[in-house]
């Protein structure tokens, strides 16, 4: 997790394998994308208060003041929570366990593309350097000078055409 700003750290670390359901619960529900009993619309509220926006980075001010990316964001995660906050802990204590294989056992002639940016401080960089590194030299790692959010809503058209294009 080098590279990682210290929620990020703490949160894969530790925070999805170790803590309870409670506990999960309360910090997911102190994020307006968690605040479920809320309306979209109240959410959507929240995430553009001058507080929150101020703590972003500069390049992430722009999708992050689109409403229409965050109504998306907030349907997608209204989705995610549907079932209730035991589903989504599942899937981040799963996120956070052993696959049961070895990445340097990944086939040789299937392509692997890993796009990361250099300011991501929730996966960062060094994610895709130790793929890439253990794949020995099988991966396309593309590096941009993006953030968790950018790297997809400023170059989407051009993943989805390598998606498309390794089909």
């Amino acid at each position: 997790m080098s590279g990682a700003n210290w929620v990020h750290w703490a949160g894969f670390t530790f925070g999805w394998r170790y803590s309870p359901l409670l506990f999960i619960r309360w910090f997911l529900k102190h994020d307006p994308t968690g605040r479920v009993d809320l309306t979209d619309e109240q959410r959507l509220e929240l995430m553009l208060q001058p507080s929150r926006l101020k703590a972003l980075n500069e390049k992430d001010l722009a999708i992050m003041k689109d409403e229409d990316i965050l109504r998306m964001i907030l349907r997608s995660t209204r989705e995610a929570f549907a079932q209730g906050f035991d589903w989504v802990r599942q899937d981040g204590k799963l996120m956070c366990m052993d696959f049961g294989f070895r990445i340097e056992d990944i086939r040789s002639d299937l392509p692997v593309k890993l796009w990361y940016g250099k300011l991501d401080t929730f996966v960062p960089l060094n994610h895709g350097k130790q793929i890439a590194k253990r794949l020995g030299g099988k991966a396309d790692l593309r590096v941009l000078d993006e953030t968790h959010a950018t790297i997809f809503f400023n170059n989407r058209r051009e993943i989805l055409e390598n998606i498309i294009g390794e089909m």
